[in-house]
């Protein structure tokens, strides 16, 4: 689940019956076609990259904890800590055009539940999937998701209903969904993969729901990302064509890109945190007060930074209008 730090929702996947569904072999023959000496006779998935995430997410967990020097931050997560590690703040991350939170927040989460929920699911749904469609399919698709969830959840905030987005279930939303078009494409609409793939995604979507009247112990949960995340996997996975197997440069080069994006996206995140005095100004108010100081001390270059770091988030604000009209007005354009 996705947490407006708060969240993007739990659920479970039960392992395939006799006789109820596609197993992995069906679904890869009905996709990629025939296997004929491939490397996916030599080598098939067996979950590394979901093992990986997993890995990846749980340190990430780990380092934040750490960063927060308090040990509640082990069943919690400091707002601020969350922030330095690149959460999806809605108004900055469009008003300062901060696309890397995009993907990092995907690998933040806000609270112990939290990352037990999502990586629960993450482990019932990836290995499968992931066996289904290989490594070179399900890597890109989890970054994608990802970034779409969090795009949708952006938007959302931004226009109507500001918020601090972060959870890996925007992501683990465009795997079940890919699932759930898998089960579609080799079983149809009696699909028992579909059907319980669309289950799973249409309870989360009910949480999210809910949780605008309640938010319980695990907190609000973004249903922007949630949607986001499953619409974007959903397409990815009617796109993939029958027949297209990967050549092992293929498969290095998908699974490269996708880890470089996120390295990429995390790199940027503390670059900022070191050279970005506003990064933690995350109001318009409190960039207003800084150019206010800035002019009173005469700092006029100072006063039309802030003041125009201030328009950034809210270019319809009156009272940033006025303070870059006084600094117009003191300092001359």
């Amino acid at each position: 689940m996705d947490t407006e730090v708060d969240a993007r929702a739990p659920a479970g996947t039960g392992e395939r019956e006799r006789g109820e569904g596609p197993s992995k072999a069906e679904i890869l023959d009905s996709l990629l076609g025939p296997r004929r000496g491939t490397t996916r006779d030599a080598e098939p998935d067996r979950g590394h990259m979901t093992w990986l995430l997993l890995a990846a997410n749980v340190a990430v967990y780990v380092a934040m904890v750490v960063a927060s020097r308090t040990p509640v931050a082990a069943l919690k997560i400091p707002q601020g800590a969350l922030i330095g590690f690149g959460a999806n703040d809605a108004v900055v991350t469009i008003g300062d055009d901060r696309l890397e939170t995009l993907v990092t927040s995907c690998f933040l989460h806000g609270s112990l539940m939290h990352i037990v929920f999502n990586m629960y699911v993450l482990r019932q749904v990836g290995p499968f999937l992931e066996g289904a469609v290989g490594r070179a399919r399900f890597l890109p698709l989890y970054v994608v998701s990802g970034a779409a969830g969090s795009v949708a959840s952006a938007l959302v905030g931004y226009l109507w209903d500001p918020r601090v987005s972060v959870g890996a279930s925007g992501a683990v939303c465009g795997l079940v969904a890919a699932a759930m078009v898998l089960g579609l494409r080799t079983g149809g609409v009696r699909s028992v993969l579909a059907r319980r793939m669309a289950g799973w995604l249409l309870v989360t979507l009910a949480l999210g729901f809910v949780s605008r009247f309640d938010a319980g112990p695990v907190g609000r949960i973004d249903n922007e990302a949630h949607v986001g995340g499953a619409v974007a996997g959903a397409l990815v996975a009617a796109l993939w064509k029958r027949g297209k197997v990967y050549s092992a440069l293929g498969e290095r080069i998908a699974i490269g890109a996708s880890i470089a994006i996120v390295l990429l996206a995390g790199a940027v995140v503390a670059w900022r945190d070191v050279t970005d005095p506003f990064v933690r100004l995350r109001d318009k108010e409190s960039r207003l007060r800084v150019a206010a100081t800035a002019l009173w001390e005469g700092r006029c270059e100072d006063a039309r930074v802030a003041a125009e770091r201030a328009r950034r988030l809210d270019p319809r604000a009156r009272e940033t209008r006025e303070v870059i009209a006084e600094i117009g007005r003191r300092c001359g354009m």
